[in-house]
């Protein structure tokens, strides 16, 4: 089975975001890990932390 490996970000509602991407993949992946949060300044400087977590899977289906 394919393992993958999928980040995820918000700057908008970050926990809540965040919370429900990974409970929707849980639904789609097998054999979840996910990684700690982490929080980052915004690449433009305008205030807005990201929370961002990596997220590997298997999964059964195609690339397409």
């Amino acid at each position: 089975m394919p393992q993958v490996i999928i980040a995820l970000g918000s700057n908008t509602r970050q926990e809540a975001h965040i919370q429900w991407a990974s409970e929707r993949l849980a639904h789609v992946l097998d054999n979840i890990r996910l990684n700690r949060k982490i929080w980052t300044p915004d690449i433009h400087g305008t205030g807005k932390m990201y929370l961002n977590r990596l997220l590997l899977g298997n999964t059964n289906l195609s690339i397409e």
